[in-house]
């Protein structure tokens, strides 16, 4: 059993403490701080046998995120959760707390907690007093259901542990660029992390970091990968056997969540302000996209790589709308691209695409047109 899903299986969906949040950078220091156990439903397509619920609220060209999400939220176990907390992201997921709130419509009664963050840029209107008013609401409302003050002490140390968890992320990741950890095992701790207490997480991320073997002695062609979320765990299987040592990670799910690092700071807002405003261009933070393309050029010059590879959840126009211009200006770096898209429903996917990941591996390792071996 993969470490995703034992940390799925361990979850008490009932414990009132738990809260169900999307999309991937929510405020789990804050939660944890009062003593509530915070979930991302982020990366549950090979952990939801079927989506039959979602699909009666859902149109087909619905991303698996989101179908995912919330046939995980209306059916099974997790109908049993009590909380969802939301923030702004791309127009299905500002669009779901509604939907799931219909779907739910005679079971279990389902709060919602919302933060709505200011998509500004510099230059833009200013709106970190509003940024502060959203922190403040919040935060009364965690009072009131943890019966506690809120206290700058223990949430200091909740953001203490997460960047603890953040550096060991760091870390592995850095293993894996060497060819030390296979991108199938990183990829499987790194995703167990958004459904474990962060303290089980640390535990996971050590013993991840202790199986790390010495380099190889011959390094295969160099990539950076890219999405939503990793590739499924069969698809990491075959970019592991093929070859291919991925030296960067733009992520979302992986690297953009883990690249910032602000310090633990006694005001929640200042911290939040401080971590949103560096935080990794993504297109669920729609004010980010302006740096999106210089910070992934950045990234596969200072990964030295070979090849781009793109896995693209289908129907995620945020993402794919990036690609045709983002592949024009990588292959002006000299860089290969190959794009893969995952399909709601489709499994892995892995048998399907081997042959495409197969080709590109070794056109990687040809020598460009012109150049000889």
């Amino acid at each position: 059993m993969s470490q995703l899903a034992r940390a799925l299986a361990g979850l008490d969906w009932a414990d009132p403490r738990l809260i169900g949040c999307l999309p991937l950078y929510p405020p789990r220091e804050l939660f944890h701080g009062f003593g509530l156990k915070p979930v991302v439903l982020w990366g549950l397509a090979e952990h939801v046998p079927a989506l039959d619920k979602a699909a009666a609220h859902l149109q087909s060209y619905v991303c698996a995120v989101a179908q995912c999400a919330s046939q995980a939220v209306l059916a099974g176990p997790g109908a049993r959760l009590g909380r969802l907390f939301f923030y702004n992201a791309c127009d299905t997921i500002r669009n779901l707390p509604e939907i799931l709130l219909q779907g739910r419509a005679g079971g279990k009664p389902l709060e919602l907690l919302r933060w709505h963050l200011p998509q500004t840029t510099a230059g833009q209107a200013e709106a970190t007093d509003y940024f502060r008013g959203q922190a403040a609401a919040l935060i009364g409302r965690l009072e009131q259901i943890s019966q506690a003050r809120f206290s700058p002490e223990a949430f200091m140390g909740s953001c203490r542990l997460y960047d603890q968890a953040r550096q060991l992320l760091t870390q592995a990741q850095a293993a894996l660029a060497l060819g030390r950890l296979c991108l199938a095992d990183f990829a499987d701790v790194a995703m167990a992390g958004w459904f474990l207490p962060v303290e089980e997480h640390i535990t996971l991320l050590d013993e991840l970091l202790a199986t790390a073997g010495p380099p190889p002695p011959a390094s295969g062609p160099r990539v950076v990968l890219s999405g939503i979320l990793p590739p499924p765990a069969g698809l990491c299987r075959v970019l592991d056997e093929a070859g291919l040592r991925v030296t960067g990670l733009d992520v979302a799910a992986l690297g953009r969540s883990y690249a910032r690092r602000p310090a633990p700071m006694a005001d929640a807002a200042d911290y939040y302000l401080a971590l949103f405003a560096g935080h990794a261009p993504c297109p669920t933070l729609l004010a980010s996209a302006g740096r999106r393309f210089d910070h992934v050029v950045e990234l596969c010059r200072r990964s030295q790589a070979d090849g781009f590879i793109f896995v693209g959840e289908k129907f995620c126009e945020y993402e794919w709308f990036d690609m045709p211009l983002l592949f024009e200006r990588l292959r002006g770096e000299g860089l290969r691209c190959l794009a893969l898209e995952i399909a709601p429903g489709g499994g892995d996917g892995a048998a399907a695409l081997a042959n495409r990941v197969q080709a590109f591996a070794e056109m990687l390792a040809q020598p460009p047109a012109g150049e000889k071996s």
